[in-house]
């Protein structure tokens, strides 16, 4: 019975964590791709929405790991690799794509219809990420798995909106869910 009682209070316990970083946690905003036209930059995803509001639009994730190798990589997955719904990711990423005060950026998830149902911080696992080299970082993912089989990792570099040497600004990598 006790074991019971401690088993269902850390399962709410966890689930109240989650809720209220979800609730507390800054609005961001990720860099998307529209399915039909293949158009890159938000703003314009977000403008056709507004006027064509009955439109069906599907926004999606394209990965795009081979070509941010050089910038940002996950160190401990391999695309399409099966994740639970409790898990950290380890990787390593240049300086310049953590936030410079507070040494850390936006981990989301999504299911395969670019529904994010997660977001989280990577941090930074040294103090000094002021760098262009690479700097190690974890993020944890905690969430009930999604209706689909399939989804991402989308890593979006701090104060994206700043173009850093033309770099893409978002890493999206495909994953699969137990």
């Amino acid at each position: 019975m006790k074991k019971t009682f401690l088993a269902i209070f850390g399962v709410v316990a966890i689930f109240c964590v989650v809720m209220l970083y979800q609730i507390f946690s800054f609005d961001m905003q990720l860099e998307t791709t529209i399915d039909r036209d293949r158009i890159e930059e938000v703003e314009l995803v977000k403008e056709h929405i507004a006027e064509n509001p009955n439109d069906n639009v599907k926004v999606t994730y394209i990965p795009n790991i081979e070509e941010n190798k050089d910038i940002i990589r996950i160190t401990d997955l391999k695309p399409n690799q099966v994740v639970s719904n409790n898990f950290f990711i380890n990787g390593e990423a240049r300086g310049w794509w953590f936030d410079s005060e507070y040494g850390n950026f936006l981990a989301a998830i999504s299911d395969e219809h670019g529904n994010i149902f997660g977001r989280y911080d990577a941090m930074a696992l040294t103090k000094n990420w002021d760098t262009d080299d690479f700097v190690p970082f974890r993020a944890p993912f905690v969430f009930e798995k999604p209706e689909t089989d399939t989804g991402f990792i989308i890593l979006e570099r701090a104060h994206a909106s700043e173009i850093v040497g033309g770099y893409k600004n978002t890493l999206v990598f495909p994953i699969r869910f137990r």
